[in-house]
């Protein structure tokens, strides 16, 4: 198992999928309600992200 629960890293993929398809195809939008639905996934990556990186290290910069 990695430093992410699965469905956070698949989340993750889901955004890269999605910046991708907006790089190469202008005319690609995302529906608000699409964007609506992950905040909440993305949110509690950013939490696991920032006590992955300032946890090791303490509260230095923040």
């Amino acid at each position: 198992m990695g430093l992410l629960p699965v469905e956070l890293a698949k989340m993750y993929n889901k955004l890269m999928d999605l910046r991708d398809e907006a790089d190469y195809s202008p005319e690609y939008e995302v529906s608000r309600e699409s964007v609506i639905e992950l905040i909440p996934a993305v949110e509690k990556f950013n939490l696991i992200m920032e006590e992955l990186v300032f946890g090791a290290v303490g509260d230095v910069g923040r």
